[in-house]
């Protein structure tokens, strides 16, 4: 008697089976038993004749091999055989074929039962994470002079986004803007988002140059991750209180734009890798001259890769609708986009990526809070 079980079984499941003495795996197997596996069907011989051949089998004068199965899923084979003949009875293989449908049904109650508990200790995680979340990682406020104004948003695609961003002001009256994407998902992520907004606050006060503010949060953030699979695509912007220029840094991550009144565009793109993957990692800072009614988009790229009846909507869809809306208030520009994507991806709540969008716009406006 011996089962011959799936490699791909669950690995609590696959432990217990595979310490059994009576058990094998099947990725090799060959002849018969391959073809039950392959077609689902038992196979049931009376005499060597039958068997001479297979490579499995060919030692036995008589068998059944029957598939183990429950509910769609194949879990293995079971396989009674004698070395000797008389063959078994009609009483005899019966039992075999219950016993296999037997243990199909227990083999499909075990693996139902660890999904359940995996999916349970999914949605506590996530819970955990959304917290953390809530508590460690809210939108920034702050505090706008009068030449200019900040607004952000962000709308999650699931309880825990991976998306994050920051804006404060130095005690010097330099701004700082950050907008992060954490690969990642649960309290691991959580937990990256709120490592950084923590490296990033401490940086604030060493007098760091954007540049090098860059490379501190890179290696705090290497160190930190280890070996772990987590990284963060970050885009950096620093304001000096003298407003004669803004200071882009872009670390893996979507491109930044800084659009004039008339909608003349530039653009910041990756000048190196996200942060925590290679702590020697170069950036360069780019520079550009601002003036007034100027306007710096930070965003995430779920506000371009979104499905439409056409394909995907796109990061140049996106550049000529900002271009379009140029003059358009920053809030109003968000719920124009955002009714965008309800008019034009009917499946948009099933779809949709985080979304997060910062605008700074130097004006003499009043400032408004995030949305």
């Amino acid at each position: 008697m011996t089962l011959f079980f799936s490699d791909s079984l669950q690995d609590p499941l696959h432990e217990e089976i595979s310490s059994q003495p009576f058990t094998r795996m099947w990725s090799s197997l060959e002849g018969r038993l391959a073809e039950v596996i392959k077609t689902r069907s038992e196979f049931v011989w009376e005499h060597p004749e039958e068997v001479a051949a297979d490579p499995e089998l060919s030692a036995y004068a008589c068998g059944i091999c029957c598939p183990i199965q429950a509910a769609g899923k194949l879990y293995g084979v079971f396989a009674v055989v004698r070395k000797e003949l008389p063959y078994f009875n009609a009483g005899e293989l019966n039992n075999v074929r219950t016993f296999s449908d037997l243990f199909g049904i227990a083999l499909a109650n075990a693996d139902n039962t660890i999904v359940r508990a995996r999916e349970q200790r999914a949605f506590q995680e996530l819970e955990i994470a959304a917290e953390i979340q809530k508590m460690l990682l809210p939108l920034p406020t702050i505090t706008c002079p009068p030449q200019w104004q900040v607004f952000t948003a962000r709308r999650s695609a699931r309880d825990v986004a991976g998306d994050y961003l920051e804006a404060l002001r130095t005690d010097h009256g330099d701004t700082y803007f950050a907008v992060v994407d954490v690969m990642g998902k649960g309290v691991s992520a959580a937990f990256l988002a709120a490592m950084f907004r923590t490296a990033f606050n401490i940086l604030q006060h060493m007098d760091y140059t954007l540049l090098g503010l860059a490379q501190q949060l890179n290696r705090i953030l290497c160190e930190q991750v280890g070996d772990m699979t987590l990284f963060a695509t970050c885009a950096l912007a620093r304001l000096p209180a003298s407003l004669d220029r803004i200071e882009l840094i872009n670390a893996g991550h979507c491109p930044v734009m800084l659009v004039d009144k008339d909608g003349k565009l530039r653009e910041s793109h990756p000048s190196g890798p996200p942060f925590g993957l290679f702590k020697d990692a170069h950036y360069q800072c780019d520079s550009f001259p601002i003036a007034h009614g100027d306007r710096l988009l930070m965003i995430t790229d779920g506000l371009y890769e979104w499905e439409t009846e056409k394909g995907v909507w796109g990061w140049e869809a996106f550049l000529a609708l900002v271009q379009e809306e140029a003059a358009t208030p920053p809030e109003e520009f968000w719920n124009k986009l955002q009714a965008k994507m309800q008019r034009e991806c009917p499946d948009i709540e099933a779809t949709r990526d985080d979304q997060t969008l910062l605008i700074w716009e130097y004006s003499p406006v009043r400032c408004p809070s995030h949305a």
